[in-house]
């Protein structure tokens, strides 16, 4: 490869006569040596680790040893150099006059360009820069030109600078060599060269191709990189940049690595990136990656870069590979599932699903073993919490349906091989399984054949609504509220007095308040589904109101309140809207028979 020369000293006489493309080279000079977060400015580090952190932080503390960048000063002894800002045309003009050698320069009668004046800052660097033709500007249409000094310079005009700035510059008739770039694009030519010469090595992409970008404006680090490797006439190139693949399974948790090819010449150090949807993850630059559930249903693809001492850091990148939004057969505390996200066991044979209406559905092959019955809601996350609560969320954060929780930590959910969904405390101990919550089946705490208004979920806490409130629909309807499943009758204490609670067994009970004439003779004995407990009523012995005769119903698991979102009873199934005492009720044919806004509405038929 033809080294770039070394400059002349250059007299003010002679200046004004050079033609484009005539010696105006820097001396050539090392790169400098950083350590790592060691830099002539406070915003530019050599360390990975650090906030500052810039890939090109030797290069910028070459310009700053060479004297061509001085950057702010913010304090004494403080200066930034601000290596992410588009460089400006006027100081764009300044770095090359300084890296010319900052050559005499005698103002010529007329200036060259009619918006930059003699008082200008970099009026010199810019006048020098015109007198070589560096730089033509733009005709304005009165045979006048501007050089538009603050306007952020493009990448493809600093190619055409430095392709005229160096002797001898010939035409690359090569091909282009990024996929933004044809013959047909301005300042083609140019581009050409500087790829060739091992100047620039553009953008890469996935799939191993790159992009010059030439329209758009170029950073400050990345000025300093190119100044850099244009001192030491370019940098001879890797002869094979081989496209980087990933091995392994796309889904979350599993372990992705990245397989770097055979470069040639062997690189001294290979540096990895992972992205997700084109965007790096932070902190995963290691040859592996283990996928989480962030990236299930995204596009992952990973950088490869390449340093060998002399020759241009050479960088491709993986084409992209879809994650499934399938995450194993466990999700962890904190972690969500969106709309098509899945559950496998693992041994294969069961599948949970989060559904795009907002249900959850639990597969046995192409079975349906259980269902969380919200569908309807649309745009729902499962997700579980710390302390064992498994829950579909609405996009407000509002609960559509949660498990029935028990005290636990570090809860897993697990679909497990014999085809329930638990919820796991960290202790292995089962808070909660799909397998119990279908054990258990309810009536209707009213009498069969009865016609009953029936209300929405309510009170309880905002996360798990348990109340439903059932009335008599008129005169002549049984007032008599009835056992919803067989148990043992308890009493619950409060407030003045208490009220009737059946312990159903393994952590169900049922609670019935606001009744009149109760049997509490019943306490400690066993009763049937549809034993007769007393009348609808308003009392209060615990608090709260009543503005109609009727029985407030309560379902706990374990001593927690069970969210009534798509719960049955009596083959009937309640939906909760988003406000207390609002939602509706659905027959066992999925027919909307009641809709309750505000209230308990009419009619629900017990079988």
């Amino acid at each position: 490869m033809t080294r770039l020369r070394k400059a002349r000293p250059l007299t003010a006489i002679s200046l004004i006569g050079i033609l484009v493309g005539t010696v105006l080279v820097s001396p050539s000079v090392a790169v400098a040596s950083v350590a790592p977060g060691s830099s002539a400015f406070v915003d530019v580090s050599g360390d990975p680790s650090s906030p500052a952190y810039s890939e090109f932080a030797a290069e910028i503390a070459w310009l700053a040893s060479e004297g061509i960048s001085t950057g702010w000063e913010t304090a004494p002894g403080r200066r930034e150099y601000r290596p992410f800002r588009p460089i400006t045309r006027d100081a764009m003009a300044a770095f090359l006059y300084r890296y010319a050698g900052s050559p005499d320069v005698v103002p010529p009668a007329d200036a060259p360009f009619v918006d930059v004046g003699a008082d200008s800052e970099f009026s010199t660097a810019i006048t020098w820069l015109a007198a070589t033709g560096v730089s033509t500007g733009w005709e304005t249409g009165d045979g006048a030109r501007e050089f538009r000094p603050w306007d952020p310079i493009t990448r493809d005009a600093m190619a055409a600078f430095l392709f005229r700035f160096t002797e001898g510059a010939a035409a690359v008739p090569a091909a282009p060599r990024f996929t933004d770039v044809s013959t047909s694009t301005p300042f083609a030519v140019e581009i050409g060269w500087l790829a060739a010469r091992g100047i620039t090595s553009g953008y890469d992409l996935p799939g191993g191709v790159s992009e010059f970008r030439p329209g758009s404006p170029i950073t400050r680090d990345a000025m300093a990189a190119f100044l850099q490797r244009h001192s030491q006439g370019g940098l001879p190139q890797f002869t094979a940049v081989p496209t980087p693949s990933i091995q392994g399974t796309p889904r979350v948790g599993a372990v992705l690595t990245a397989v770097s090819g055979v470069w040639e010449p062997q690189p001294e150090t290979l540096a990895f990136q992972w992205f997700r949807n084109g965007a790096p993850i932070p902190g995963a630059v290691g040859d592996t990656y283990e996928v989480g559930s962030l990236d299930a249903g995204r596009e992952l693809a990973v950088r490869v870069s390449a340093s060998r001492d002399g020759l241009l850091r050479a960088v491709k990148r993986s084409a992209t590979v879809p994650v499934s939004m399938e995450y194993g057969s466990t999700l962890q505390p904190g972690q969500t599932m969106s709309a098509g996200a899945s559950l496998r066991s693992s041994d294969r044979r069961h599948r949970l699903l989060v559904t795009d209406s907002g249900n959850l559905e639990l597969y046995t092959g192409d079975v349906l073993t259980w269902q969380s019955r919200t569908k309807g809601g649309g745009g729902t996350l499962l997700r579980v919490s710390q302390d064992g609560v498994l829950s579909l969320l609405r996009p407000d954060g509002t609960a559509a349906w949660s498990s029935m929780p028990a005290a636990g930590s570090d809860a897993v959910v697990r679909l497990e091989d014999d085809g329930a969904l638990v919820v796991r405390a960290g202790s292995g101990e089962s808070l909660w399984s799909s397998a119990v919550e279908g054990s258990m089946v309810f009536g209707l705490p009213f009498e069969s054949g009865q016609r009953w208004q029936a209300g929405g979920p309510h009170s309880g806490t905002a996360v798990h609504w348990n109340g439903l409130d059932f009335g008599p629909a008129g005169t002549g309807t049984s007032r008599r509220v009835v056992a919803i499943a067989p148990g043992i009758v308890r009493w619950a204490s409060c407030g003045t007095g208490g009220f009737l609670v059946i312990d159903h067994g393994g952590g169900w009970t049922s609670g019935y308040y606001h009744l009149v004439n109760e049997q509490t003779e019943l306490i400690g004995r066993r009763v049937d589904t549809g034993a007769y407990l007393g009348d609808v009523g308003r009392t209060v012995p615990c608090g709260g109101g009543a503005t109609f005769d009727h029985v407030h119903l309560t379902i706990t698991y374990k001593g927690q309140p069970v969210h009534m979102n798509g719960f049955a009873l009596g083959g009937q199934t309640v939906y909760a809207a988003d406000r207390q005492y609002h939602g509706h009720w659905r027959d066992a044919a999925g027919n909307r028979i009641v809709t309750a806004v505000g209230g308990a509405a009419c009619c629900i038929v017990a079988p």
